[in-house]
C-alpha cells in the first residue's frame, strides 16, 4: 500500500501549533489588519499569496455532511493512530479510534531496542528476536492499513498541499518582512517562534516536530510499503548505524513531544543511545 505522504507527519506538524497561529494571523489579516497591513502596488504577489491560502487551507466545508474541515484531521489522527492534538481533545468527536496502534508499535519499537542493544554491547547475552519483531511489524502492518479507511489517503494529499503552502508562507521573506522579522538564521523552525512571538504566542521549536513526522512518515510507510515482514527483514532495522541512530533519534523527539506516551523503557533507551 504506498502512502505518498504518511498521515502521521501531518499529525505532528499539527501538534506544533503552528497551524492555529497562522490560521489566526490569516483571520487577523482579512478582518483587522493588526499583525498585517498590506497595501495594492506594494505587495501584490504576497496578497494573492495570503488570499489563495486563506480560501484553501481554511475553506469552508463542501456540504454541511462534511463537517468542520479541521475537525475532520482531528477526527482522523484519532482513527488512524489514537492520537490526539493536545488542546483540542474536544474537538474530537470519533468514537471509533485506533485503540491498538500505540501498544502494537510500543512493541515494535521495544524490540528494535533489543537488537540496538544488542549491537551495542554484542559480548552480554543477546535478547533481540527478529523473527518475533516480524509479527509485531506485520501487525502495525494490518493495524495502519485496516485503519486508513474512506478517503482519508485523498484527504491527506490535500491537507499536505496545504501544510505546505503554510510552511511555505512561513519562510517567505517578503512576508517575514512586512511582520518586521529580520532574524539572520535561515531557519525554519526560528522564524516560526518569532512568528509566535509577533502574535504575542509562544510556539516551541517547529523542527522538532517536522523531523519527529519525517522519521515516524519514514518508518511507518516502510512497514507498510514491505508487505509481509519475516525475521531477516526485521533484522535489518538494527544492524545498520544510520538505522539505529534513527530510531535512537525517534525516541528521544518522542519523548519531547509525547512525553506521557513512554513507548521504550528508559534503561534500554540509554543501552542503545551510543551505537
Amino acid at each position: 500500500m504506498l502512502v505518498l505522504q504518511h498521515p502521521i507527519r501531518l499529525y505532528f506538524i499539527e501538534c506544533s501549533g503552528l497551524i492555529d497561529t497562522l490560521k489566526r494571523l490569516l483571520k487577523s489579516y482579512r478582518i483587522s489588519g493588526q499583525y498585517l497591513k498590506l497595501y495594492r502596488g506594494q505587495h501584490d504577489i504576497l496578497m494573492d499569496s495570503l488570499n489563495e491560502i486563506t480560501e484553501t487551507v481554511f475553506r469552508l466545508p463542501n456540504s454541511s455532511i462534511d463537517g468542520d474541515i479541521e475537525q475532520q484531521r482531528l477526527n482522523a489522527y484519532n482513527r488512524m493512530f489514537g492520537l490526539k492534538v493536545k488542546g483540542k481533545e474536544g474537538l474530537v468527536i470519533s468514537n471509533d479510534y485506533n485503540k491498538d496502534f500505540i501498544p502494537i508499535f510500543r512493541n515494535v519499537m521495544v524490540n528494535i531496542f533489543k537488537g540496538i542493544r544488542d549491537y551495542r554491547d554484542p559480548l552480554n547475552v543477546r535478547v533481540a528476536n527478529p523473527d518475533l519483531l516480524s509479527g509485531y511489524l506485520n501487525n502495525l502492518n494490518d493495524n495502519i492499513n485496516n485503519n486508513i479507511i474512506n478517503d482519508v489517503n485523498r484527504d491527506t494529499q490535500e491537507w499536505f498541499i496545504a501544510f505546505e503552502s503554510l510552511l511555505a508562507l512561513v519562510e517567505n521573506p517578503q512576508f517575514r518582512t512586512v511582520l518586521g522579522i529580520t532574524s539572520a538564521i535561515q531557519d525554519i523552525g526560528e522564524y516560526a517562534v518569532n512568528i509566535g512571538i509577533k502574535m504575542g504566542e509562544s510556539l516551541p521549536n517547529l523542527n522538532i516536530y517536522l523531523e519527529l513526522g519525517r522519521l515516524m512518515g519514514w518508518f511507518l510507510t516502510e512497514v507498510q510499503t514491505r508487505g509481509r515482514w519475516n525475521g531477516n527483514m526485521a533484522e535489518v532495522l538494527y544492524t545498520t548505524q544510520e538505522r539505529r541512530n534513527d530510531f535512537v533519534r525517534l525516541i528521544e523527539l518522542w519523548s519531547i513531544v509525547i512525553p506521557e506516551i513512554e513507548l521504550v523503557p528508559t534503561s534500554l533507551v540509554n543501552g542503545g543511545r551510543t551505537i
